[in-house]
């Protein structure tokens, strides 16, 4: 990992990043998300919090009167971004470079392109209900080629299903496959029937499933006996038991809480 070297700052002046869900609280900190994350702050992000960080946060006031100055000028949020970015000191010539390009590149966007990288950005991030907001945005459109169509209604199951709305998730991959044929949806479709812990859900997914090849239906079994066969007899088995032994409630609680998530996390690595 390495290792961002930042300026003076003021801590009880953080700025929230919604999208992230994390407050950056130096202009070095800020920089590093604007470049690794530029789709996150083109729209709606350039404002007066953001003004008032540089100012109070990051202790630049003459840096924050300048950009406040450039956005009089109607000069447009990428412009505004990639001055802090050369004016906070963190980011070199060709990092700002890139930025303005990928900058270019997503606003040239169609829409729906435009929330679908978003979408796969929320959901690399595991911001699944962000990444679902970002799918239906764009499934709006309704002039959306059946491609497109599927592939997004493929990556909103596949957020529904991480946020465990397995009705809704598979709903999402039955319509996606009936436009695209993705095999790989029906992997996912297998998988969520197979997890289902509700008896009647189980039994509909099961019911409703494309029909699968012999060589794919022995592969995902076998991925998903690989995976079961982990938490019945590895680390987590003694988890488990170490839980059923802990006499301590609110420890019995945390562990209780530890391996749900550990369990959560096999589930999603499948989806």
């Amino acid at each position: 990992m390495g290792v961002i070297l930042v300026g003076k700052n003021n801590p009880r002046e953080r700025l929230y990043l919604e999208n992230l869900g994390i407050h950056a609280e130096t202009a070095e900190e800020l920089s590093y998300l604007i470049l690794k994350y530029p789709p996150l702050f083109l729209e709606g992000f350039v404002g007066e919090a953001f003004f008032a960080f540089v100012e109070r946060g990051a202790l630049q006031p003459a840096l924050a009167r300048e950009l406040r100055s450039y956005r009089g000028e109607n000069a447009r949020s990428e412009e505004i971004l990639a001055r802090f970015l050369a004016r906070s000191g963190y980011a070199s010539p060709r990092q700002q470079s890139m930025f303005l390009q990928d900058a270019k590149e997503y606003l040239a966007l169609p829409r729906e392109r435009a929330e679908l990288k978003r979408g796969d950005l929320f959901f690399s991030l595991r911001k699944y209900g962000k990444a679902v907001g970002a799918y239906e945005r764009a499934l709006a459109d309704d002039k959306l080629d059946r491609a497109t169509k599927s592939r997004l209604l493929d990556r909103e199951g596949a957020a529904l299903a991480n946020l465990f709305l397995s009705e809704r998730a598979f709903d999402c991959f039955q319509e996606a496959y009936a436009l695209g044929r993705d095999r790989n949806t029906i992997k996912r479709m297998y998988f969520l029937a197979e997890t289902e812990t509700d008896e009647t859900l189980k039994a509909r997914f099961r019911r409703e499933l494309p029909e699968m090849r012999d060589s794919e239906k022995a592969r995902w079994e076998e991925q998903l006996r690989e995976v079961t066969s982990r938490g019945a007899t590895g680390r987590e088995a003694k988890e488990v038991a170490d839980i059923f032994a802990e006499q301590n409630e609110t420890k019995r609680r945390a562990r209780e809480e530890k391996i749900i998530a550990q369990w959560r996390e096999e589930y999603r690595s499948m989806v």
